[in-house]
């Protein structure tokens, strides 16, 4: 089963995009901002990743180059 991180400060945008992935089949995890979704990117190995850009602490620029420059991908 392949599992997608979704990144998004909206908590009903997180909640519609789990709903339809889940119920086709992907195992899903949740981050409200960059900093937590780098963390889970970290513990958690997702297969893929879903990222808002405008977002609180870190955006999904950030998060992107972080994770880029870390090479955990």
């Amino acid at each position: 089963m392949q599992k997608i991180l979704i990144i998004d400060d909206e908590k009903d945008m997180v909640n519609m995009l789990t709903e339809y992935f889940a119920g086709r089949g992907y195992a899903i995890s949740q981050a409200y901002d960059g900093e937590e979704g780098i963390q889970k990117f970290d513990s958690e190995k997702p297969d893929i990743v879903l990222c808002d850009i405008k977002m609180p602490k870190k955006d999904g620029f950030e998060f992107l180059k972080e994770i880029r420059a870390s090479k955990k991908w």
